[in-house]
This record gives structure tokens, sequence and C-alpha cells, in this order.
């Protein structure tokens, strides 16, 4: 084996192995460490990905107000008393709407604020008319808002 082959193994080891993008406890910030504390003794056994969600994720909190933080708070505590399976579903179809175009992500979103906006007892009956609906009743209800969006 050749110098150069040599050293291109040794740059792509260094450069792709994961503990070369972990992310070092002394670099997080101050307020970091303070918001992430609890996550200290065992920092260096998280992979990369889960240390760089977790300092977006102190920063994020440190710019919420204390509204927004109790709102955040309360959605936390509900997602940790969630059983395994429940979240596994919702982090899925979060992964699918991700995935889907931008035009229909807003589009979903603004159905998500116009049935939050409408009264509880409006709330349940179009919950009840949803389960209602057969799988396919169902697949063709959502294909049908597809085409009315498509022909916006």
């Amino acid at each position: 084996m050749n110098k150069r082959r040599l050293v291109l193994i040794i740059i792509g080891t260094v450069l792709f192995a994961p503990s070369a993008w972990a992310l070092e406890w002394q670099a997080l910030g101050e307020q970091e460490q303070k918001l992430l504390k609890p996550f200290q003794g065992e920092w260096d056994n998280f992979p990369p990905e889960r240390q760089m969600r977790l300092q977006k994720g102190a920063q994020r909190w440190a710019t919420m107000d204390a509204d927004q933080r109790k709102l955040a708070k309360k959605r936390f505590d509900t997602w940790r008393k969630l059983p395994a399976g429940q979240k596994k579903i919702i982090r899925n179809n979060f992964k699918k709407f991700r995935q889907l175009p931008a035009r229909e992500r807003a589009h979903l979103l603004r159905g998500k604020k116009w049935f939050e906006k409408q009264p509880p007892g409006v709330k349940r009956e179009l919950r009840k008319r949803w389960r209602e609906k057969t799988p396919r009743e169902r697949k063709e209800f959502i294909q049908r808002h597809r085409n009315k969006m498509d022909r916006r």
C-alpha cells in the first residue's frame, strides 16, 4: 500500500468516524450546560446526532418566553407518558409529513389550525364522523382534498 492511499484512509477514518462529529460537553455554552445538566454524566455516550438534537433543543428553549416554555413542558410531559408503540407511530407519521411537498404540508397545517379553532362540540362531531368512515371512504376523502389542493 502506498503512502498516499494510507493517508487517504486515515483522513477518511478520522473525518467520517462518528466520534469525529461528537460534541464535547465543554464545547457547550454555559446556558446550554445548565439546561442539559441532567445528561452530563452520559453525554459522551450519546451518538453525535442526539447531542446535536439536545443542543438545538436547549438553544430553542433559551429563546422561549414563559408561556412558550410552559406549553413545551406540558407537551413534553404528555410525550413522556405515551407508550413506546404510540411514540413510534407518531415519529413515523412526522417523518412522512416532513417528506411531503412544502405546499401540502402548509395545507395540512392550515387545516390543523382551522380544526383547533373549532368549539369542542364541533371537534367531537368531526372526530366521530371520521371514525365512522371506512378505510376506503377515508382514502377517498384524502384524495379529494389533495385534488382540490392541486387545483389551487
